[in-house]
């Protein structure tokens, strides 16, 4: 896990919060970007999956929490040219799943073959896919907090040297 502070790079392993820079209202509701802060993130450790059922075959997931959404980055922390970037985005059904689990930690990948490796969370079951069919609550939360991931790495991969 790589994250800035001071302008370099220190080595961990953890979670970055993308929901730092975003807002919502609701738990039925989209997230919306926000204002960014300046303070040093500690990500040193890793946070809590999505609030789920257990997963067949598998048990439950090491944790969850309604506060969940977070990217996990591994770096090579090589300098020199931008390195290429792998997004893993958990299967699991829309209901199951999570970005944390042993099994998708990228430290080895990141580390072999040169790449930055990204790991997302996103709303599962009914925290993520229920809809009322109204404007209120139109459903697909998880997908949109695809989207906000993606786009969180798009914007902020560089400094992780992506």
């Amino acid at each position: 896990m790589v994250w800035i502070h001071g302008g370099g790079f220190n080595f961990g392993s953890g979670s970055l919060p993308w929901h730092s820079i975003c807002r919502t209202s609701s738990r039925k509701s989209a997230f919306q970007k926000g204002r960014g802060g300046n303070s040093v993130l500690d990500a040193t450790e890793t946070k809590p999956g999505c609030m789920q059922g257990k997963i067949p075959g598998f048990g439950s997931v090491k944790g969850t929490s309604e506060d969940c959404l977070f990217v996990n980055v591994w770096s090579p922390g090589k300098g020199g040219t931008l390195k290429t970037v792998m997004v893993w985005i958990h299967g699991g059904g829309f209901n199951f799943g999570s970005s944390y689990e042993d099994w998708y930690n990228g430290t080895v990948l990141a580390a072999t073959a040169d790449v930055v490796v990204v790991t997302l969370s996103y709303r599962l079951g009914l925290f993520g896919f229920l809809t009322a069919r109204t404007t209120a609550a139109p459903g697909n939360m998880g997908l949109y907090d695809q989207a906000l991931a993606l786009q969180w790495v798009q914007e902020n991969i560089e400094a992780f040297g992506g």
